[in-house]
């Protein structure tokens, strides 16, 4: 146990990360960005800040945003890890064009909720250094980016 303990500490680089992706739907010409700043504990749980941008394709400026917060464990295996927690207190930030309506926040909570096999949510570290990370989700295909951060989340 204490060698897990060292290494998902060591692995989590200080413990701070903010980390990005990104998901194209062109059918409807729409980007969806996931931001978050995931601040990880010694005993490897953490706690998490993230919104969700929708923004056009051929726009950085997004149309609406949503925010919610995140709370769980980290499960490490080799280069592979992935997060167990819930999200919590899902908000529309704003929608500037008014896409989504009233229910949408509780179909997002239900979403970022719905219970996973660990092989369905399992992230590999493709690359690594002590202030930047990238991994993979192999089922998607999905590259997430991630710097250290010192910022508290």
């Amino acid at each position: 146990m204490i060698e897990l303990l060292i290494a998902g500490v060591s692995f989590f680089g200080g413990g701070s990360w903010s980390c990005i992706h990104q998901y194209e739907y062109p059918q409807q010409n729409v980007r969806e960005t996931f931001i978050s700043h995931v601040q990880y504990s010694e005993d490897l749980s953490y706690v998490a800040s993230s919104k969700i941008v929708y923004s056009y394709l051929n726009e950085n400026e997004g149309f609406a945003q949503f925010s919610y917060a995140e709370k769980g464990v980290a499960k490490i295996s080799g280069n592979e890890f992935y997060l167990n927690g819930h999200a919590y207190n899902v908000t529309k930030d704003f929608d500037k064009i008014g896409h989504f309506k009233s229910g949408y926040v509780k179909e997002i909570t239900e979403f970022l909720n719905t219970p996973m096999q660990p092989e369905e949510k399992t992230l590999t570290v493709v690359s690594k250094t002590k202030s930047e990370m990238t991994v993979k989700h192999l089922p998607s295909g999905t590259i997430t980016q991630c710097q250290a951060s010192s910022n508290e989340v």
